[in-house]
């Protein structure tokens, strides 16, 4: 029982834990606040910026004509996409083929 304390305990330990939790999620946690809140927090001013285009510009978001030329077993798709003006850069359009 002595032994078996004495190898589990360390695993089991408040040090251990304060220890892990400092390291794993307390440190990462102030590193991404301090970044966030870097230049009086452009970041989260440009990620509710962003957010608030989107909802506005959402509903007349739109896709146009949409062409798939084939080519041996490869599919090339052509399609407009109105983004209704949003930005270019923080819009992504993907196609899921099954």
């Amino acid at each position: 029982m002595q032994e078996s304390m004495a190898r589990l305990t360390p695993h089991f330990s408040a040090n251990r834990t304060v220890r892990e939790y400092t390291e794993q999620h307390y440190l990462p946690a102030a590193t991404a606040y301090h970044l966030r809140s870097a230049n009086n927090g452009a970041t989260g001013r440009q990620m509710v910026d962003w957010q608030h285009s989107l909802e506005q510009n959402w509903a007349l978001l739109r896709f146009g004509e949409m062409k798939v030329k084939t080519g041996g077993e490869q599919y090339v798709f052509d399609v407009q996409v109105y983004l209704a003006g949003l930005d270019p850069k923080v819009v992504r359009v993907r196609a899921l083929c099954r």
